[in-house]
């Protein structure tokens, strides 16, 4: 794929996503705005695993769904709008925004088993116990970098192309939920120049 980013958007050659900054791993490609307090973000992603919370203190891996869409519209964990057509670089697909509404406490309190433990990391600044909810798998292991999680007060919009050169692709704009409306505008700049190559 190609795109051309606006101002603000931020890239360099260090593959760290705690700091904000392009990473490019796998089937996970990050943009983020960090200049400012909370950063917001741009991804692109090929989804091998997602979580599935199966109690108040463990998810477990699963392979990705057929469906993307449903899988997420179902997720008991999520509160989600209904599906709207969306298009990206000539690829149809479909999109709708989600928060987390349900978070398990023993994850809050930094006890949660089958995902990594460890504290909420943004731009730089260490927020203790922020409550987050881990959706999908997107490298082996554990870690920041292989989870990605939608933390408490914020809103992530999913774009799911389900065909891409015969693969799924899952774009969220994810951002915190009093600047959400900001965000979207600078991630849809650049999601208007978005070509997928071979298609």
């Amino acid at each position: 794929m190609s795109f051309r980013l606006n101002e603000g958007w931020r890239t360099g050659p260090a593959a760290d996503f705690s700091y904000g900054l392009f990473m490019e791993k796998y089937n996970r490609l990050t943009l983020s705005r960090v200049s400012e307090s909370e950063p917001s973000y741009l991804e692109f992603l090929v989804v091998p695993k997602v979580y599935k919370v199966v109690s108040s203190y463990e998810a477990k891996e699963e392979p990705a769904p057929e469906d993307m869409v449903s899988w997420l519209q179902n997720n008991p964990n999520l509160d989600t709008e209904n599906p709207e057509p969306m298009m990206v670089g000539g690829v149809k697909g479909s999109q709708f925004d989600a928060v987390a509404s349900r978070i398990p406490q023993e994850y809050l309190s930094g006890g949660y088993h089958g995902v990594n433990t460890y504290h909420v990391r943004h731009g730089g600044n260490i927020y203790d116990d922020a409550p987050c909810l881990p959706l999908f798998q997107t490298l082996p292991g554990y870690g920041r970098d292989s989870t990605y999680e939608i933390c408490k007060m914020y809103k992530v919009r999913f774009i799911v192309l389900e065909d891409v050169n015969g693969k799924t692709v899952t774009i969220a704009v994810l951002a915190p939920t009093v600047k959400f409306d900001e965000t979207w505008i600078k991630a849809r700049r650049v999601l208007n120049t978005v070509e997928w190559k071979g298609t």
